[in-house]
């Protein structure tokens, strides 16, 4: 392999790291916008599949196990869905916060931080360069946080202080079947990687933001969901109550 067909391979394989990670800042911020658009109905859908569970859970349990161990279990799973709606408030606040942000500047400030951060990917990227310092994948992984939030001034800053990480020169022609490799090998991984995430939440999600009508028809769905639970817990509460004399809350 000469050095035409290195830097052709190179470039190559970097412009499909870029796209990899622009791919995942688009799922990272589709997820945000989803969670601040739709929030109250993912909420309210979370706590009846919560209540559901719970609920039938006990039923199923009732012949088979303690009464003792059965409110224990409750109890327990009343505990989680309390840390698991902490962690979910959390995530609301910061991605309202984020897109507060993001939504306040002109997209030509977006679109030259891309510029910059597919630069750095082409020249600086750790598996492009075969950099194997352990340094230089923390960094990027610091650089890549930056990226997904847009954090364009972060990004620079941080970069400029720790660019003797990235910096390891040109691969020797001798590196050249090495680097051949590596990119094969990742480009697999990554290309498999893409093929199965764009079935799953929230890459599933991206066309949902295309327009307005989009966005309305994506919370009529799940206001449609939503109503149907309702339904369902409200038949689950009545057999709990049949099966144990008592009302079933799942928050107190």
């Amino acid at each position: 392999m000469n050095k035409q067909e290195y830097t052709e391979m190179r470039q190559e394989f970097a412009q499909l790291i870029y796209e990899y990670e622009l791919y995942l800042k688009r799922g990272f911020l589709t997820d945000c916008r989803y969670n601040v658009i739709y929030y109250d109905v993912l909420r309210d859908l979370r706590k009846s599949e919560a209540e559901l569970a719970i609920i039938t859970q006990a039923i199923q349990s009732k012949s088979t196990h303690k009464i003792e161990d059965i409110l224990n279990a409750i109890t327990r799973a009343k505990e989680e869905f309390k840390k698991e709606t902490e962690t979910t408030i959390n995530k609301h606040n910061y991605c309202q916060q984020l897109l507060q942000i993001i939504d306040k500047f002109d997209k030509s400030v977006f679109e030259q931080s891309e510029l910059k951060f597919k630069d750095f990917v082409v020249n600086y990227h750790p598996v492009v360069c075969l950099n194997s310092n352990p340094e230089a994948k923390k960094s990027y992984d610091m650089l890549k946080r930056f990226y997904l939030e847009s954090n364009y001034i972060g990004f620079e800053d941080y970069l400029k202080q720790n660019m003797n990480i990235f910096d390891v020169g040109d691969i020797n022609e001798d590196k050249y079947v090495e680097a051949s490799q590596v990119y094969y090998n990742f480009r697999n991984t990554i290309n498999n990687s893409m093929k199965n995430l764009e079935k799953q939440y929230p890459y599933n999600k991206m066309t949902v933001f295309n327009d307005d009508m989009t966005v309305l028809a994506e919370k009529d769905d799940l206001e449609i969901r939503a109503k149907k639970f309702a339904e369902s817990i409200k038949n689950a509460k009545k057999d709990f109550f049949d099966n144990f004399g008592f009302e079933f809350s799942l928050t107190d």
